[in-house]
């Protein structure tokens, strides 16, 4: 098996952290393209419509871009993405239009009452996606 691309979304957490870097590896494995996508929040996007979006995205683009160098360093064939909408319809969107053949992501962990009242953006791609998709957990910390 083989990738030749693959979609990493974050989303600002240490769970994403660990999923950009586990990406990272695999995408130096197979020499492949990563992707980064960051899907922004439709609410949080409408108030910021009576700003400057251009400015907006660009100050995303800053802060998504500085969370992966970070917690990976620099890569010379990842690229980024901002959309907005829902995480899970616009990170299985994004696969597609990119030619992703493989989504690594991480997952808060939630059970229970948290899980329904926050759903699950994981799960959801898991069920809906077509193409693999590596689930990178929380970590522990000791």
């Amino acid at each position: 098996m083989s990738f030749r691309s693959i979609l990493c979304p974050v989303d600002l957490s240490a769970t994403s952290r660990a999923a950009a870097r586990t990406a990272a590896v695999m995408a130096g494995r197979f020499k492949a393209k990563l992707i980064v996508v960051f899907v922004d929040d439709p609410l949080l996007s409408q108030a910021a419509a009576r700003f400057d979006e251009d400015e907006i995205t660009r100050r995303t683009q800053a802060e998504v871009t500085k969370f992966v160098q970070k917690a990976i360093g620099p890569l010379t064939r990842c690229t980024y993405e901002i959309v907005n909408g829902d995480p899970a319809e616009e990170i299985l969107k994004a696969a597609r239009r990119l030619g992703a053949d493989l989504i690594v992501m991480g997952t808060q962990g939630h059970r229970g009452p948290k899980r329904l009242f926050f759903g699950s953006t994981a799960d959801a791609v898991l069920r809906r996606s077509t193409i693999p998709v590596l689930v990178v957990p929380p970590t522990r910390r000791t």
